[in-house]
C-alpha cells in the first residue's frame, strides 16, 4: 500500500467535481428560497430533509 504525501492528497470529491456540483445545488436551492420558495417545498424538490435545507440557507 503506498502512501502519499499529504500535500499531494486531493480533497474529497475533487477527482469527480462533486463539490463543484454540490456547491452549484446549493446556490440554487439559495436562489429558489429568497424567490419565495419555503423549506418544506425545498426539501421535497431536492429531495432532502429541511434540516439539511436549513444548514444549506445558514452557509449560503
Amino acid at each position: 500500500m503506498s502512501y502519499r504525501k499529504a500535500e499531494k492528497r486531493r480533497r474529497w470529491g475533487e477527482q469527480t467535481m462533486i463539490r463543484e456540483e454540490l456547491k452549484k445545488r446549493n446556490t440554487k436551492i439559495a436562489e429558489d428560497y429568497k424567490s419565495g420558495i419555503g423549506v418544506k417545498e425545498l426539501a421535497v424538490k431536492y429531495h432532502l430533509s429541511e434540516k439539511s435545507i436549513q444548514r444549506i440557507l445558514r452557509e449560503n
